[in-house]
């Protein structure tokens, strides 16, 4: 038989076959943000402590506020809520921010705010979902800039073997619903492990300003490269290039966009270094992730990766080429041998060509 109960943010259902208790249901009594929040966490404090499954059914809430499922339609004590408030919308009072998550995979933060003022009704301003939580879960903050708050998105955008890549996306939440308006690479890393090159990347906002009375962010966005040996295992070399972009908002699309001309490296030269995309490269085979081409052997990281190096400390690996320092010529002759011929490239191989002795370039 059924057993239907009411008991203060939930109900529960409990099925009983021959006394056996086969199955727990509970649901949130409304779409209030705290009765969301009240019945997942029940669900997961059984679980933990006792081992109880009460499955959470989220499909009618779901319907009710009329956002897709998603993975989010039922929990078993693999859930969890969190309940935030911060004002988003410019408008006296806070809003109520609750971020629903499961294990270290999906995330959906819901935004909501009050009704017409009402204390106890609830209206849903828009959703988040990010579920590519692979190394770390994402995360949010609030930024105050420009007269007004945003919220601000960290998640995961990549992954693959010696990989990782994380952005950062700026929200405006309003009565119009919850909008992207930025996004940017904010922390990467690629290592190939058996020699060559490694980067770590590094970016957040500077500072958010007036320019001809318009909205600009900048963002200094700074990328850490540690050259190795091939052969030589104990050989290092440490590379720093720093470059700042800006962003300015647009008033037709409303959100901020790449200003090419207050800054001092362009947006798909970001891109490249932090493998959103790539260029194209002789070599063909490969493993695809998010854009870049991952590959055995010496070419473990290109997707350009190499090419954009070569690119951005064309200046100290010209000094290399030309100066007297034999370990750092053989790793950067090497290590150009897994470049595509780029002009910057041929012009290093030049380089290294006029300072071998006549005897050794007659060869």
């Amino acid at each position: 038989m059924f057993l239907v109960g009411f008991f203060g943010f939930f109900f529960v259902t409990v099925v009983r076959t021959s006394g056996q208790v086969r199955t727990n249901e509970i649901a949130p009594r409304s779409t209030s943000p705290f009765d969301i929040a009240h019945v997942i966490n029940l669900s997961k404090r059984q679980w933990d402590k006792r081992r109880i499954e009460l499955v959470v059914d989220l499909d009618a809430t779901w319907k009710k506020l009329g956002i897709p499922i998603q993975n989010f339609g039922a929990c078993a004590g693999d859930c969890r809520a969190e309940i935030f408030k911060s004002e988003l919308n410019g408008k006296p009072g806070s809003e109520v921010i609750v971020k629903l998550t499961r294990s270290w995979n999906d995330c959906r933060y819901l935004f909501f705010t009050r009704h017409n003022g009402h204390s106890r009704r609830w209206k849903l301003l828009g959703y988040i979902d990010h579920d590519f939580n692979r190394y770390e879960m994402a995360s949010h903050r609030v930024v105050r800039a420009f007269g007004r708050n945003w919220f601000v998105l960290r998640g995961q955008e990549g992954s693959g073997s010696g990989y990782y890549l994380y952005g950062e996306t700026w929200f405006q939440v309003n009565g119009g619903g919850v909008k992207p308006v930025l996004n940017y690479s904010v922390d990467g890393h690629t290592d190939p492990v058996i020699g060559g090159l490694k980067w770590e990347l590094k970016s957040q906002p500077l500072a958010a300003k007036q320019r001809n009375n318009t909205r600009v962010i900048r963002l200094r966005f700074n990328v850490f490269y540690t050259a190795e040996g091939f052969e030589n295992h104990e050989f290092t070399r440490r590379f720093i290039v720093r470059r700042h972009a800006d962003y300015v908002w647009d008033g037709s699309s409303r959100e901020f966009v790449f200003d090419p001309s207050h800054s001092s490296i362009s947006e798909r030269e970001m891109n490249v270094v932090a493998n959103v995309e790539s260029e194209p490269s002789e070599e063909e085979q490969g493993v695809r992730i998010g854009g870049s081409t991952f590959f055995s052997g010496l070419e473990s990281f290109v997707g350009s990766g190499f090419e954009m190096f070569v690119r951005l400390n064309l200046g100290r690996l010209m000094n290399i080429a030309r100066g007297k320092n034999s370990q750092s010529k053989d790793w950067l002759r090497e290590f150009l041998k897994q470049c595509d011929n780029i002009p910057e490239k041929l012009a290093l191989e030049r380089a290294l060509e006029n300072q071998l002795p006549q005897a050794s370039k007659r060869r």
